[in-house]
């Protein structure tokens, strides 16, 4: 935030949830905070622009929100819909076999998404505004038909089975085999080498620990 700071001197507001507050402002005291109540917001800029803050509390931490820009359709959907894709499977940013993506974010939706209640909220506010994009912070974004899909699938996937006392089939762990126990025959392993300390690696851009707004001056 500082850095920021150092780019866009006038007029820098950071929109924080309220829940936040306390824990974000520690870091830069100078920063010109405004705390997003529970219920969201709307952040207005520009000539007649304004992204909307929706709640997404417990999906999975309790004071999340996505954005909506009501002109683009696009939601940021933030967790919801993010999913964890090899790289063989990226062919390009968007999702283009919902049914094959399904596998990459199932495990992450059961385990981190607590509150069956929370997800019905927010399907229904973000299939009211009827988004032609959503995309989220990791994986692939969702266009056209796909975005439909996404909530129709997030909206009747099985969550929250945790706390009611069973992991759900995907997340099941298998039982770790016992390990052989170690006779006196068995010779121990050979203790590794340690391992050259490399220097961290150096941005060719920024340098390493430069102030943002030197670099780009530097850089001409």
């Amino acid at each position: 935030m500082p850095l920021w700071r150092e780019v866009y001197l006038d007029g820098l507001k950071v929109h924080v949830p309220w829940l936040w507050m306390g824990y974000v402002s520690h870091y830069d005291r100078e920063c010109d905070f405004v705390a997003i109540p529970d219920d969201g917001m709307e952040i207005c800029f520009g000539d007649g622009g304004h992204l909307q803050l929706i709640p997404v509390h417990f999906l999975h931490w309790p004071g999340n929100f996505s954005v909506f820009d009501p002109k683009a359709k696009a939601l940021f959907s933030g967790d919801v819909g993010g999913a964890l894709v090899p790289p063989d499977d990226r062919d390009g940013f968007v999702v283009k076999d919902f049914e094959r993506h399904i596998q990459f974010m199932r495990g992450s939706h059961q385990r981190w998404k607590g509150s069956p209640a929370a997800r019905d909220d927010w399907v229904r506010r973000i299939s009211a505004l009827a988004p032609e994009i959503i995309v989220p912070q990791r994986g692939l974004a969702f266009t056209g038909e796909n975005a439909g899909r996404f909530l129709d699938w997030f909206e009747t996937l099985e969550i929250g089975t945790v706390i009611l006392g069973g992991m759900p089939s995907t997340l099941a762990m298998q039982p770790v085999p016992s390990a052989e126990p170690i006779s006196a025959e068995t010779p121990a392993p050979a203790p590794e080498k340690e391992k050259e300390k490399k220097k961290p690696a150096v941005s060719p851009v920024f340098g390493a620990g430069k102030p943002l707004a030197r670099a780009l001056k530097e850089q001409g």
